[in-house]
């Protein structure tokens, strides 16, 4: 996991809740930095302060997204404008707090946030949607197309 938070002292704060909770955390203070760290650990979540030096949360995201990175990533700003929540969401962020924030809630939608993640992960091994034809013998199976059908002028019979 990584924070992108410029206030040492807040960095310090979220740190240690998600230590506390199991969480390998690496701290970054600033944009940049965070597109760096992003690029070669690629992390489970992205903690990402709004106003930072180099480049701004928004910035990192708009950057993120381009790269086609799906990790979560959970903006924290002093930003609290409907119009700033707005931004946030439809540059990629996945969610949006405010500060002051409660450390308690922060961790309840990192947990939230991880949780949807890892579904997303499992069912996409598990689930894929371009689902390969099976082949067994002569048995050919389409589960995109529901049609299972024998190769050697079998029929063809949907499911």
């Amino acid at each position: 996991m990584i924070i992108a938070e410029d206030d040492a002292k807040q960095a310090e704060l979220l740190r240690r809740y998600l230590e506390r909770e199991g969480h390998a955390v690496t701290v970054v203070g600033d944009g940049l930095a965070a597109l760096d760290a992003v690029r070669h650990r690629e992390p489970d979540l992205l903690v990402l302060d709004v106003m930072m030096p180099r480049a701004d949360g928004l910035d990192v995201v708009r950057v993120l997204r381009a790269e086609r990175r799906e990790l979560p990533v959970l903006m924290l700003t002093a930003r609290s404008t409907e119009d700033d929540l707005l931004l946030g969401l439809d540059l990629g962020a996945d969610d949006y707090v405010t500060k002051p924030y409660s450390p308690r809630e922060l961790m309840a939608r990192v947990r939230t946030l991880l949780r949807r993640s890892r579904r997303a992960s499992d069912a996409g091994e598990t689930a894929p949607a371009d689902a390969a034809v099976l082949t067994v013998g002569t048995l050919v199976v389409d589960p995109t197309r529901h049609l299972v059908s024998g190769r050697r002028g079998g029929g063809v019979h949907s499911g």
